[in-house]
């Protein structure tokens, strides 16, 4: 009686048919909850047998051992060497790079000890891998079915940050197990690569756990599996431990995939490039199964639709975010890689925009060759090859570009064929770098206006000054979307005689009550008017109320950008750089009636900011040393904070933060605030 006549209640309130609708919306969620665990559950208790995997594959095998001895011999696109050529390969690998090779060694003991560190965070099991540990809690995540993850995984009862244990579950390091096998033979490192493996399909059954929740996290792991194969196939460890796991499990997840991706989403981001590029890749590398040619092919009309939409004309990604443009450019690349190699036709879409991506990566590195860190970044790699590479330095890749797209500039920039070209272009490709001129870029500054970013520099030498300031979309999607994007646009990065002064605050987490603090105005190098935000966040990675800056006018040595109606005032910052070592920023402000006026300037963590009485400005300094001064406008007040600073995820450390504010009515003609940044140290 009580529920008819809550049912009587609401539907006064709410209309009748529309509290139908609502019950027929419940039970028709429950009952596809249901069907989705039971189905589950039966295929968790009654796993993949061989024959059925011999169902799933082509004809040509009697039973599964002969199809996996296949496996283990045939030709493959997957690196640069055949099995004719794979000792010669390892000798010239030892040859030009001992001090990676020795490292690789040593990183794979570590592996073999169960010590990872990753996102901030250390993983170490004395005992068998836990693949669903939170190390920051020391709790595990729920081995519960995906589909009743959902309900509640986005919501606040979400109480830790998954990426870490994402991190781990991509399994990026078992390529480092496979170069240390491949350089010594020893079986110990193909025994720690089954037993991994097979401890990963036993603890995570299919559909349930963390680790089947996001379609991106198997797209990549299957990515990593991929490779990882062609490391040990030829292992006896692997034949008789875990070669039937392996690919009865590497078939499962790419066919869920298949058929979970993300293409109802309304703005598709990376995720969808990440899952495409994992159809493509495990595809291409096991054409045995009997829905590989649909994966690649599937894939493929993927990336080339969404490198277009995701992509600028001019190389920028349109997440706003460049720890994502590496991200898909790492999978492009490989994408690119393969189809050099034969593994399907070469797609002239996707070649173009990785060469294009490049350019961008190449004008946007700082005077020390990393990439400026702007927007989010979980600091996701497509694939790796190297445990110790710094995640910011594209310059392999660069190498690489050189050789694919004879771009000799790219050579200038890449400053030498690293460890992580050689695995993907081998000696052959080594030697056609090794005779390519190279070519200093035609410019020292370069606009992307499509993509709304602008950078000026003095040249290409590590002494430089170098500023890139972001004036164009807030993110992908516009209003309701933007998920990797930041209140950062007119916020600008500035390198002054090869050093960086001022910085982006970065990422940090992902989650809970810090994810804010890095992401929102105050965090970045720019303007907050009245309090407000520049947009305004719905959840942890959605906005409303999105802005957009246009840049009026750019000509290597002057930027001008313009953010209106923030509030009702309009911003224009004009960055002029007359000379080395000196910058003006100059902030015009158009309304009407008094507001408030907030700057912050983020300074990297190293320097200390002081006032000088005297001089009535700011020092910049290390150790006593005068770096840089800044000179503020008059009639702002100047409060010297601390600020705090993330180089990566999962780590802040505090850096000196300057805040200046105003408040006021605002002239007819207009507000003039100019910001004098001189260099202070001795030259030479």
């Amino acid at each position: 009686m009580q529920l008819i006549r809550r049912f009587m209640e609401v539907s006064r309130e709410q209309g009748g048919l529309e509290v139908l609708k609502r019950i027929a919306r419940r039970i028709k969620s429950s009952l596809e909850l249901g069907a989705g665990l039971a189905l589950a559950n039966l295929k968790r208790f009654l796993p993949l047998s061989d024959r059925g995997l011999m169902g799933q594959v082509e004809s040509q095998w009697d039973d599964i051992d002969e199809f996996i001895a296949h496996l283990r011999t045939k030709d493959s696109p997957a690196f640069p060497f055949s099995n004719e050529t794979k000792e010669d390969f390892l000798l010239a690998l030892r040859e030009y790079f001992p001090d990676e090779v020795a490292q690789t060694i040593e990183d794979a003991e570590r592996i073999c000890r169960h010590e990872f560190h990753m996102l901030g965070q250390d993983f170490v099991f004395p005992g068998r891998i836990n693949w669903h540990l939170d190390p920051a809690t020391g709790e595990s995540w729920p081995k519960q079915y995906m589909g009743m993850m959902e309900r509640w995984f986005w919501t606040e009862k979400r109480s830790r940050d998954a990426l870490p244990v994402w991190e781990l579950n991509r399994h990026q390091f078992l390529t480092t197990l496979g170069k240390a096998y491949l350089l010594t033979h020893d079986e110990r490192y193909a025994d720690e690569f089954c037993d991994q493996i097979v401890s990963w399909v036993k603890e995570n059954p299919y559909q349930f756990g963390i680790n089947w929740f996001s379609v991106l996290e198997i797209g990549v792991r299957i990515i990593s599996w991929s490779l990882a194969f062609y490391f040990f196939r030829e292992s006896n460890a692997f034949a008789e431990k875990a070669a039937k796991v392996f690919v009865k499990s590497l078939y499962q997840q790419t066919r869920f995939l298949r058929y979970h991706l993300t293409l109802d989403w309304q703005v598709q981001n990376n995720w969808l490039i990440g899952q495409a590029v994992g159809l493509v890749t495990v595809g291409a590398l096991f054409p045995q199964f009997s829905e590989s040619q649909d994966w690649v092919k599937t894939g493929l009309q993927l990336l080339e639709r969404e490198v277009r939409l995701q992509i600028s004309l001019d190389g920028v990604n349109k997440e706003q975010a460049t720890g994502y443009h590496r991200f898909v450019l790492d999978l492009l690349l490989l994408i690119v890689i393969l189809g050099r190699r034969g593994a399907f036709p070469r797609s002239k879409t996707i070649e173009q925009v990785v060469e294009v991506m490049l350019e961008y990566a190449l004008y946007s590195m700082d005077p020390r060759g990393r990439l400026s860190q702007l927007g989010d970044t979980d600091e996701g790699w497509g694939f790796r090859f190297n445990e110790r590479a710094d995640y910011w330095d594209v310059r392999p890749w660069l190498a690489v570009g050189a050789v694919l797209f004879d771009r000799p500039e790219f050579k200038f920039a890449s400053k030498g064929f690293r460890e992580e070209s050689f695995w993907l272009l081998g000696e052959a490709g080594l030697s056609d770098y090794r005779k390519m001129e190279e070519r200093i870029p035609s410019y020292s500054s370069s606009s992307f206006d499509e993509g709304g970013q602008y950078i000026l520099r003095d040249d290409w030498t590590p002494k430089s000054d170098f500023l890139i300031i972001k004036s164009g979309d807030f993110g992908l999607g516009g209003e309701g979307f933007c998920a990797h994007a930041h209140c950062d646009l007119l916020s600008f990065v500035l390198w002054i005689r090869g050093r960086p002064a001022i910085v982006d605050s970065g990422t940090f987490t992902y989650h809970g009550v810090w994810r804010n603090r890095f992401r929102l105005t105050s965090a970045h190098n720019t303007l907050r008017i009245d309090g407000s935000d520049q947009a305004v966040p719905i959840n942890e990675f959605f906005w409303t109320q999105v802005p957009e800056a246009v840049c009026e006018h750019f000509d290597g040595e002057r930027v001008r950008a313009v953010l209106p109606d923030i509030c009702g005032v309009t911003v224009e910052r004009e960055i002029r750089h007359p000379a080395p070592g000196l910058w003006y920023i100059e902030d015009d402000l158009s309304g009407q009636g008094e507001h408030a006026i907030e700057w912050f300037f983020h300074f990297a963590p190293n320097w200390s900011l002081r006032w000088d009485d005297a001089f009535e400005h700011l020092i910049l300094e290390e150790w006593g040393s005068p770096y840089v001064i800044v000179v503020p406008p008059p009639d702002v007040q100047v409060n010297i904070r601390r600020g705090w600073y993330s180089s990566r995820y999962g780590h802040k450390e505090p850096n000196p933060l300057l805040l200046a504010t105003w408040r006021g009515g605002i002239p007819i003609g207009g507000a003039r605030f100019c910001w004098r940044f001189r260099y202070a140290g001795k030259e030479g």
